[in-house]
């Protein structure tokens, strides 16, 4: 099992309440990017800590390893800039009841 720890930025209310991670293949230049070769690393029952806003937020273990996938819908006009394809993996989120707040 191995730990992962994911800043949301723009997308974090449709990734946890969707149960999963998506990320392009690659930087909007074409270059690599480490944090989106990492979704094939992800395995199921790896633990994600879902950072955002200051905060841990939610906790999830995966469920499904990274397969490819289209950029979901609901991201909208949301990183336009991104592909539209990517790396998909399922995660079982649950919510926080009191987030952890980082200095």
């Amino acid at each position: 099992m191995a730990f992962w720890w994911v800043n949301h930025k723009q997308t974090r209310a449709h990734e946890v309440r969707g149960g999963y991670l998506w990320s392009p293949y690659r930087n909007t230049n074409g270059a690599f990017n480490q944090t989106y070769e990492n979704m094939k690393l992800v395995q199921p029952g790896d633990v994600v800590f879902s950072y955002a806003n200051g905060h841990i937020g939610a906790v999830g273990r995966v469920t499904v390893a990274a397969s490819p996938s289209p950029k979901p819908i609901e991201f909208g006009n949301v990183g336009d800039y991104w592909s539209h394809e990517g790396w998909l993996v399922e995660v079982d989120f649950k919510e926080a009841h009191r987030p952890l707040r980082m200095l």
